[in-house]
Order: C-alpha cells, then structure tokens, then sequence
C-alpha cells in the first residue's frame, strides 16, 4: 500500500474542518432568520372607558381609533345631551262682573210676621263692593225704604219695629253708633223715631255716594245692601 504524503493528509482536514464550519455558520443564520420572521406579535389593547351610567336616557357615543404601528387604542366617549322641559302654566283670571246697583232708592213691604226689632248688623268686604247686613229675629222681615238723603248718608227706614224695644242691646256704643270701615262703608248710626207709625231710621255713613243695591233672604231672616267702592 502507497501512503499519501503528509501533506495530502493535512490538506483534507483542512477542507473537512471548513466544510464543517461552512454548514455550522448556515445553519445559525437560518435560525436566526426563522425566528425573527415567526416570532409572535403582541398587541396590547387600551381599555374601553364607559361614561357615568346614571347619566340622563338621552345620550351619545363617540368611538375614536388610533393605531401605531402594531398598537391599536380604541377609546370610548359617552356625550350626555340634558333634556330641557319647559312647562307653561295656564294663567286664568276671574273677572267680578261689576256692582249692578244705582243712586235710585229702593223700598219693599214687609215679609212674614216680623218680630219688630234688629238682633245683629254684619259687614263683609267683596271685590267691588262691601256688604252691609240686617239680621232680624225667626218670624219675617221688615218693610224697607232705602235711599241717599246727603252724599255720605244712606238713610235706612224699617217697619214694624217696636218703638219700646228697636234693637238687641251691644249693637251700638253710647254714641249710638256701630262702627264698620269696611270698603266705602264708614258707620251706621241710630237715628231714632222715623216719621210714620212703627217705623225706626238707620243710616249708614259712607265715604261718597255710591252705586248701591238691596236685597233680603231668610234663615235668619236679613236685608243686605251691598254698596261700590
């Protein structure tokens, strides 16, 4: 057997040796390459923020996406519209239709079986107007003549009326006055006697001479003059 030179033999060591670190080197860049390519991607995702949840019904939501680059933030914003109620109240207005009264006098006969005398006098101020009341015992009323003898004095004659006993005691103080500074109406005063049998005189004292009107109605038994402002 021929044996190679020595040199022969260190020159194939030296290719094997290459060959090996050729193929070594291959393969850590395949590797390499393989794993930037394959790697996995992670995404990281913003968190959705939702608005007060006790807002009002009416609402609006606004949705905004921003990607850099493999990041992607998705933000959610709720917009509540206040809902304006306005109510308009109905405004209604009473009209008091004005005093039918005029300056004419005014007289009726007597109803019932009057008991002769005045139990009680009342007043009572309305919008217009104030009401002057005679109360008079169970059994009737009186008969009446009522009209203006100045401009501040509506005289008021009543009949029958027992002349020993005209009026219930209190009604009128020393001065033989019942005060009243109710609308126009100032005082009525006793005026004693009138001119025909059984009959008494009232009069009642007013600021001016005002439109007036009379009336009567029973359970008591009274006679009522209502007179302007």
């Amino acid at each position: 057997m021929n044996r190679r030179p020595r040199s022969d033999r260190f020159g194939i060591i030296v290719a094997v040796l290459g060959g090996l670190f050729v193929a070594l080197a291959t393969a850590l860049v395949v590797l390499l390459i393989s794993r930037d390519d394959g790697g996995p991607t992670t995404t990281a995702a913003a968190g959705t923020t939702v608005a007060d949840t006790t807002a009002p019904p009416s609402s609006t939501t606004e949705t905004t996406t921003t990607t850099t680059g493999p990041t992607s933030t998705t933000t959610t914003a709720t917009t509540t519209a206040a809902t304006s109620s306005t109510t308009t109240a109905a405004t209604s207005s009473t009209t008091t239709p004005p005093l039918t009264g005029d300056l004419l006098d005014k007289a009726a006969p007597a109803q019932g079986s009057p008991a002769g005398r005045l139990a009680g006098i009342r007043s009572a101020a309305h919008s217009g107007y104030a009401r002057l009341v005679f109360d008079f015992p169970a059994g009737g009323i009186p008969g009446y003549r009522i009209g203006y003898t100045s401009p501040t004095t509506l005289t008021v004659i009543l009949y029958p009326i027992d002349w020993g006993r005209p009026f219930d005691p209190g009604i009128f103080n020393s001065e033989h006055y019942h005060p009243v500074a109710t609308g126009s109406i100032t005082a009525v005063r006793d005026a004693g006697l009138g001119g025909g049998s059984a009959e008494w005189v009232f009069e009642i004292v007013v600021t001016s001479q005002k439109p007036f009107l009379v009336s009567t109605l029973d359970g008591p038994p009274r006679i009522y003059v209502d007179i302007g402002d």
